[in-house]
């Protein structure tokens, strides 16, 4: 009897979801939310973003940021949302993704960048997660689907959503999977060829990264990451080229 109940209620469950094929994974994955309940949920997050941190004044910076980032995503495969790119002004080397389209960049990273094929990189790694819905799976695994189906309505959030939301924030900003970041690294140099930028700037930026990580003192969680960007690398050739060297086998 409680078995067919069991049934009965992921019939119904899995009835009110939307199925959709997911062609990063391969596989047929259940929709949970809609793309305007996800809007929400950035735009939610997006507000605690820039309580917390200043947006750089620098105009010709944001102007640049947001000039790449629409050329990616207009290259993009998920256009049914709209997307947002701004500029932190905080010495972080880090930048990250919100559900619904929203891309942040620290004035810190920034300054590393070279030229307009890393900073295509960066964006369209970020849109990546997007386009892939990784920030959603990743918060709705870690804080669950009802308390983002909260952070889903509009209106004057209340103590306690707010709390959610900066927890939301905060698992953002650190790492995905490392199949997550293997997926947003090779959709990223699609997107970059697509929109007629050199995806070697993504070689460039990874390289260059493993340098400021390898200085960068050991911190919490700093192993989900560290290890894994070599592994990046080698995807990110793979994409371009169609194969690896043995070098790039040896080079850890």
């Amino acid at each position: 009897m409680k078995n067919r109940i069991l049934w009965l209620f992921l019939a119904l469950f899995t009835g009110a979801c939307a199925t959709q094929f997911n062609p990063y994974t391969g596989k047929e994955e259940i929709i949970f939310m809609s793309d305007e309940e996800e809007v929400e949920i950035g735009k939610s997050i997006s507000q605690q973003v820039e309580k917390r941190f200043k947006i750089s004044e620098d105009f010709s910076q944001q102007t640049k940021i947001n000039e790449i980032g629409q050329k990616i995503a207009e290259a993009c495969d998920r256009k049914s949302i709209l997307y947002y790119f701004k500029v932190l002004d905080k010495d972080e080397k880090n930048a990250f993704a919100l559900p619904g389209g929203y891309v942040y960049v620290f004035n810190g990273l920034v300054e590393e960048i070279e030229n307009d094929d890393e900073l295509a990189y960066i964006l369209a790694h970020e849109i990546s997660h997007i386009v892939a819905r990784h920030s959603v799976d990743l918060l709705k695994k870690n804080l669950g689907f009802n308390i983002l189906m909260v952070l889903a309505k509009s209106g004057a959030p209340d103590p306690e959503t707010i709390r959610r939301t900066n927890s939301a924030l905060d698992m953002l900003m650190l790492s995905y999977s490392r199949e997550d970041e293997l997926m947003a690294d090779r959709l990223a140099v699609r997107f970059m060829q697509r929109a007629g930028f050199n995806p070697e700037g993504a070689i460039s930026f990874l390289e260059k990264f493993k340098e400021i990580k390898r200085k960068e003192p050991i911190r919490p969680l700093y192993g989900r990451t560290h290890p894994y960007i070599n592994e990046r690398i080698r995807a990110v050739r793979e994409e371009i080229y169609g194969e690896i060297s043995f070098e790039d086998y040896m080079n850890e």
